[in-house]
């Protein structure tokens, strides 16, 4: 394996376990203690960073380019101006929001694919910036 993905892989197993670390720290010490506005700011953070880590991750070759960084950011504002108010008025299912997540992640990982080799064709052939 090459050094680069092994750096790649430790990382990612490094914020995962941050991230199970920290939601079993909250469910430990802050369990009865919660409002139901914090539990759903908790849910809906955690929610965000799922979505669009696995959405890095599967894109992780156009991190390099300007324009993928624009749909990035313009993707998570819109998930946000939607969430926000959905995940402000009601607790959501876990099963709900687990199905949600993952067609928003396949929806999200779809478009940003589909839309970063579409700029990769409108290029030049003697563009060395390969985006495949």
């Amino acid at each position: 394996m090459p050094v680069g993905l092994i750096n790649r892989w430790v990382w990612y197993v490094l914020i995962s376990l941050s991230i199970v670390a920290a939601i079993v720290f909250l469910a430990f010490n802050l369990e009865g203690s919660l409002t139901s506005a914090a539990h759903n700011w908790i849910r809906l953070t955690i929610f965000t960073v799922v979505v669009f880590g696995i959405l890095l991750q599967s894109a992780w070759k156009y991190t390099r380019f300007a324009k993928f960084w624009l749909l990035y950011f313009s993707l998570a504002a819109v998930h946000c101006a939607v969430f926000i108010p959905l995940f402000s008025k009601e607790r959501w299912p876990t099963l709900a929001m687990g199905l949600l997540g993952s067609a928003e992640t396949m929806g999200l990982v779809g478009i940003t694919l589909w839309w970063m080799r579409s700029e990769h064709k409108k290029r030049s052939p003697g563009d060395h910036d390969d985006l495949t």
